[in-house]
């Protein structure tokens, strides 16, 4: 029987009696071993009758592998009732502790031993952790007994979590491995038993190399638009190179070395990736997929794209299309129109290009419909 007594944890250890004469011997009922954990109070409940009405029952506590102390204790005809408390320390963990009690009616006596088994607080043995390269941070966590679930947060210098696992069932042992920028974080690893008790521990990582990279603008395009887009490095080094790689249509191509990207994605939902290369020669990519819509927010597959030359140019640049009307606009990287014209009854329209600096330009043709078409010229 377990009894709650305020805030104690409190076990009932029943004594019966089986006598058969007046004076036969108390006896005692079977009972568990009680589990606790440490610094909580086990309060063993004791509690006992004789059926003869002219025995005078009382308890005595014998000894046991560690002090109890009696919180009460009394005895009557045909009753008695005690209780014994213990509180565990830290350093009790693991510990099967013993309590020998005796029932006797003033002319025979028994004995018994109650049982007391002590678990610690769930805890982190080991932390081994290690830098593999490519911004890859791996690391290995070893736990006591006591541990069954383990949630490990790895916090950006913002405080924003990068990486958050659970881990179940942990038998003492896990291990993992996270792709993560250049930069300072904190390791917040929190551990916990089936009570549950809960221990957090709190490390700092430093990781040397990687980088974190992002894509800025909007993710949908309606007919006739443009989307300015922006690589942009988050965190960690300044990487080697930048390019842009545009997945459309299950094809795949990659652009120039920039950090800004004129995309017209025009009737295609279309996947612009943002590469960044560090100095340890890997890899870092951000991703934006833009959506195209048409103005009635009717999404639609229609892949249009424009053929331009001399590509690089230095004066003049000509349009292939079957367009014979519409307009011409040039932007420059940064997404500013720079030059716009109109054009009628031309087989071949073309852009003047003398009065622009070198660099790189986007151009967007659209016909008199509204549908439009986009592509890239570098002048030189």
């Amino acid at each position: 029987m377990i009894l709650a007594r305020g805030f104690f944890l409190c076990l009932g250890l029943f004594i019966f009696t089986a006598s058969i004469g007046q004076n036969a011997a108390p006896s005692f009922a079977l009972h568990n071993t009680l589990t606790i954990s440490v610094r909580q109070q086990a309060c063993i409940d004791v509690i006992t009758q004789d059926k003869d009405a002219s025995d005078t029952v009382r308890l005595r506590f014998l000894g046991g592998s560690v002090p109890g102390q009696w919180v009460t204790n009394s005895g009557s005809v045909k009753l008695a009732s005690g209780v014994l408390c213990v509180t565990p320390t830290d350093q009790d963990a693991g510990s099967l502790w013993s309590f020998v009690f005796m029932a006797h009616d003033g002319v025979d006596s028994t004995l018994d031993t109650f049982y007391v088994n002590v678990e610690g607080y769930p805890a982190r043995h080991a932390l081994s952790q290690q830098e593999v390269g490519c911004g890859s941070w791996r690391f290995e966590m070893a736990f006591n007994a006591w541990t069954t679930q383990v949630t490990v947060y790895l916090r950006d210098e913002n405080n924003t979590n990068v990486y958050i696992k659970g881990f179940s069932d942990v038998t003492g042992l896990i291990r993992d491995s996270v792709s993560v920028a250049a930069g300072k974080y904190k390791v917040i690893t929190q551990v916990e038993d089936k009570m549950p008790n809960i221990r957090s521990y709190v490390d700092s990582i430093t990781i040397s190399r990687g980088i974190k990279v992002g894509v800025e603008g909007s993710s949908q395009v309606k007919h006739g638009e443009t989307v300015y887009l922006k690589g942009v490095i988050l965190a960690g080094e300044i990487p080697l190179k930048t390019y842009w790689v545009v997945e459309q249509n299950g094809y795949t191509q990659t652009l120039f070395q920039d950090t800004a990207y004129l995309a017209y994605p025009q009737y295609q939902n279309t996947t612009y990736r943002f590469i960044a290369q560090g100095r340890d020669l890997c890899l870092y990519e951000g991703s934006k997929m833009v959506e195209s819509i048409d103005a009635l927010g009717i999404r639609s597959q229609h892949v249009s794209s424009l053929k331009l030359y001399p590509n690089p140019a230095q004066n003049k640049v000509w349009i292939e299309t079957n367009v014979e009307s519409g307009i011409l606009s040039l932007y420059d990287s940064k997404g500013m129109e720079v030059l716009t014209q109109s054009f009628a009854n031309l087989l071949v329209p073309e852009l003047n290009l003398a009065s622009l600096p070198a660099g790189i330009y986007f151009v967007k043709l659209q016909d008199q419909s509204g549908q439009a078409w986009s592509g890239k010229v570098i002048k030189e």
